[in-house]
Parts: C-alpha cells; sequence; structure tokens
C-alpha cells in the first residue's frame, strides 16, 4: 500500500499532498453472506480445508437466531472477515457471499482522521464507539467511494498490544503449515472496481499522500468497473497452478463465485 500511496499522491494536485494523511493501511477486508448456512460454509473453507488461522469468532450455532455473526481469518497480512447476514441486503441470482468492505487503520486516531476527512470533504456517518469497549469506527458514505455492494470504514483499536499478539500467533501458525495447502502467503492486491474519473479522484483524497506503512498490507488496485465493488482479491500463494487445482478439487467455486473472485500469483 506504500506504493499506491506515492502513486496516488504523484497523481494528485500538490495541496492533496500537502494534507494530513487519512489512514496508514488497510486492516480488514469484509465479505458478506446471505445466511448463516453460507456463513458456516466459509468458515468451514477457510478454516478446515485452507487451514487458514482463526484471530476470532467461531461456527454458527443451530440456536443462534436474527443476529450477524462475525469471523476473522487470518489472511497472511490482513483479516478476512466473513460477516452478516444483514437485514435488508440482497444479493444476485446465485451469489451467497461477495467482498464488500475496506477497514482501514487510521493514520494517528480515528477521531482525527474524522477531522482530515472533513477537511478533504469527503462526506461520512458520526464516528461511534470507544476504545475501552474494543474499538473507535468512521464509516464513509460519500457516493463517490461507496455503495450498497461497498463499504469503506476507518477503526481504531482499543488494545494494539493485543491485536499484534494475535496477529503475531496467526502468522506463526501460518507459517508452521506453510500457508495450508493453497501455500498461502498474503494478500498481495485488493481490485478496487471505480465507475469513472471522480470517483478515482476522490480515491487519491481519500488515499494521498504518501505515508510509511504499519507493516505489510495489501496494495489497492483501481480498476474500470461497476460503482463500487470490490473486484478480486489477489493471493501471493507457493505454486499457483497447484492452488487452482487445489481449489477446483474441493469445488469452492460453489460457494465464493461469483461474488468472491480470487487470484492466485507466486
Amino acid at each position: 500500500m506504500k506504493e499506491l500511496f506515492a502513486l496516488l499522491c504523484l497523481a494528485a494536485t500538490a495541496p492533496i499532498c500537502a494534507q494530513t494523511p487519512i489512514v496508514s493501511s488497510l486492516h480488514t477486508v469484509s465479505v458478506h453472506i446471505d445466511s448463516p448456512e453460507t456463513y458456516n460454509a466459509l468458515y468451514r473453507l477457510f478454516e478446515k480445508d485452507l487451514q487458514w488461522p482463526v484471530i476470532y469468532g467461531k461456527p454458527w450455532p443451530p440456536d443462534r437466531q436474527g443476529r450477524r455473526s462475525y469471523a476473522g481469518i487470518w489472511a497472511g497480512n490482513v483479516v478476512l472477515e466473513i460477516c452478516g447476514p444483514y437485514a435488508g441486503e440482497t444479493f444476485s441470482d446465485g451469489v451467497r457471499a461477495r467482498l464488500h468492505g475496506l477497514t482501514f487503520r487510521p493514520h494517528q486516531t480515528t477521531d482525527q482522521s474524522t477531522a482530515d476527512l472533513d477537511r478533504a470533504g469527503i462526506s461520512h456517518k458520526p464516528p461511534f464507539g470507544n476504545l475501552e469497549g474494543g474499538a473507535r469506527f468512521v464509516v464513509l458514505d460519500d457516493p463517490a467511494l461507496t455503495s450498497p455492494t461497498l463499504a469503506v470504514s476507518i477503526m481504531q483499536g482499543g488494545d494494539r498490544n493485543r491485536e499484534k499478539t494475535e496477529h503475531d500467533a496467526a502468522r506463526a501458525a501460518l507459517a508452521a503449515n506453510r500457508g495450508g495447502p493453497l501455500g498461502l502467503k498474503s494478500v498481495k492486491e485488493t481490485q478496487v472496481a471505480y465507475p469513472n474519473a471522480p470517483s478515482l479522484a476522490k480515491w487519491r483524497q481519500f488515499l494521498a499522500p504518501s505515508q510509511p506503512d504499519t507493516g505489510p498490507s495489501p496494495r489497492l488496485r483501481f480498476v474500470e468497473g461497476p460503482q463500487g465493488a470490490l473486484a478480486a482479491l489477489v493471493l501471493q500463494v507457493e505454486s499457483a497452478p497447484r492452488a487452482t487445482s487445489f481449489f477446483r478439487q474441493i469445488g469452492s467455486d460453489k460457494i465464493l463465485t461469483p461474488g468472491v473472485t480470487l487470484h492466485f500469483t507466486e
């Protein structure tokens, strides 16, 4: 993501690059699901089949009714969060899950980032949550950046030492099993679809200027496409042919496609 910041800053105007940074690195990529059954299917896929470490969450129990569930899966350098179902959220025919959300760490604090969003002219909802309760968030609602199929937020965790310990343990577990059957190393790239030049310009405002990252983080690649959508995740693996073969073998496409597109690269 450091490379992305630098690229966007060079392309942006001088006043934009003079702004205080709004975010530092990508923390979470969310996958929204249509039902408890899909939640459990994805949980089994990531934890059992792919053997990626679970940071938080558990399978959906039969007696849990009318509420959302969350599970954070470690994908090497970012949390992949299964979440939902959300009331009123719709899915296209044949789609059971989709890449849906990007949650960034603030450059300093969520409240400082909120003030910087105001200065940059990026609309958002009021910040909520508190650090004592776990985290403080601000959710963007700028139509140039977000849509019913793309959420963007900023999250400041309350206990950074605990989070670091959890992520270090997950990183060690993934290294110990050599990335599971896919040989996963990290999420190399998150592809974000943008519909027009004004949308891309607003992303430049949100991500500029270039700043040192807090750690290895997926790059964001912008591709022309539908308004507000995550087009794909690019996973860095030991062997792309082996990873593709394994996915076909376990029939993961029945759960993931067409709402969650994964590409493999070495």
